[in-house]
């Protein structure tokens, strides 16, 4: 052994200055002494498999949104009335739960009976919510690597936000950590890398449709969170300018008055009306980019499914989908038999069975440009709301509220 191995050996440092390697040198402790690897950070809730929140990762955003959506399906699935903190975590807003209206007639005794358990109803779901909202703070901060724990506790809300348990500003500042791209790296920088992640991934062979659903949306939702959308070229925005009305939107309502007395709006007011207008447009655009390109992305054995749009489209038959959920239902449907031969079920005039399925795109957080309402999206808004769109509607109201 030579001098110089011997003396990076002899101190279990680095190798000896100058040397051909310059690496680190022979560790000297016993081979029983050797430091063992620590067990990989699994969070605290088994159910969660293994999802959690780290920072400081390569695609940590993307690790993000995809222990966020099984948190949300987690919390909706086995909580008792779970689904309220669901759409609280997917709208990021409270849900405002009516009180109760005090009967017209006080001494009526069957309206102050129905009144009272109304108002029994009332506390115990109000209590309920509370405690699951809670329940839930301590189901993702135990699915925070110590990293960000660390992070969480360096900023200035974490005190009030601990003491209160209050989830909604968890997640709030879990996002500013970890898409807070400024403090990160330069923000075009990091919006190309989520555009190239998201561009370069494919259905796997082995990967399933729901599982590549998931996936891909995850992808999606690292742009979204930073403020970016997919696919939103001008060409698009012209093909898709019909589906949101300037007279619609809720800033033009603010300054109707103003354009009906003939006077002029000032820059800033119209920026607003045209800011609002790119966005309402530009979520349409993205949501018929994504679709395409999810068909698109799928693996080989889709690869007839899309030459058979491609054709379609060239006879002037226009079937691509021009939502998630339509594509994710072509792509489910898409049939193969064992000769070769191939066969698909009749499409719609949107290019989809409308057949619903467990796993399809949650629209909870979609809102209908045509009611305002969340859940839908405004060609499926219906006459009369259900009682999932009335519960959806009580968020909006939220904003109102003192």
């Amino acid at each position: 052994m030579s001098a110089n191995i011997q003396a990076a050996a002899g101190r279990g440092g680095r190798g000896a200055p100058g040397g051909r390697f310059g690496g680190r040198g022979v560790s000297s402790r016993p081979v029983g002494q050797q430091k063992t690897a620590s067990p990989k950070f699994k969070g605290r809730c088994e159910e969660l498999k293994g999802h959690v929140i780290d920072w400081g990762q390569a695609k940590h955003a993307d690790q993000f949104s995809r222990t966020m959506k099984e948190v949300i399906n987690y919390v909706g699935s086995h909580i008792s009335d779970g689904e309220w903190v669901a759409l609280s975590l997917r709208t990021e807003k409270l849900i405002v739960i009516t009180r109760p209206t005090a009967p017209k007639d006080p001494d009526d005794i069957v309206e102050k009976a129905i009144f009272d358990a109304t108002v029994k109803q009332y506390v115990s779901e109000m209590s309920r919510y509370a405690s699951n909202m809670r329940q839930t703070y301590h189901i993702i901060m135990g699915q925070c690597t110590q990293n960000v724990i660390n992070h969480l506790k360096a900023l200035h809300d974490y005190e009030q936000m601990e003491e209160e348990a209050d989830v909604l500003l968890l997640v709030k500042l879990l996002k500013k950590i970890v898409f807070n791209f400024e403090e990160q790296k330069n923000v075009v920088d990091a919006l190309l890398s989520a555009d190239e992640n998201f561009h370069k991934y494919r259905q796997g062979n082995d990967v399933s449709n729901d599982t590549y659903y998931r996936e891909f949306e995850s992808y999606a939702d690292v742009i979204n969170q930073s403020g970016g959308l997919i696919g939103v070229h001008p060409i698009l925005l012209k093909k898709f300018a019909g589906e949101v009305k300037f007279e619609e939107l809720p800033s033009y309502s603010r300054f109707s008055a103003q354009l009906s007395a003939g006077k002029m709006l000032i820059d800033s007011e119209w920026e607003a009306l045209v800011f609002e207008w790119l966005g309402k447009t530009g979520a349409i655009v993205q949501e018929a980019y994504m679709a395409t390109s999810f068909l698109k992305k799928a693996n080989g054995k889709y690869k007839d499914l899309v030459r058979d749009l491609e054709n379609s489209y060239t006879l002037g038959e226009g079937k691509y989908p021009t939502t998630m959920v339509s594509a994710y239902h072509m792509l489910t449907h898409w049939k193969t038999n064992d000769s070769g031969g191939r066969f698909i079920r009749p499409l719609s005039s949107d290019g989809v069975s409308l057949a619903t399925k467990a796993g399809t795109r949650d629209k909870s957080f979609i809102k209908c440009f045509s009611c305002g309402n969340l859940g839908h999206f405004a060609y499926e808004c219906p006459s009369k709301a259900s009682n999932a769109e009335k519960l959806n509607a009580t968020v909006d109201q939220s904003e109102k509220e003192p």
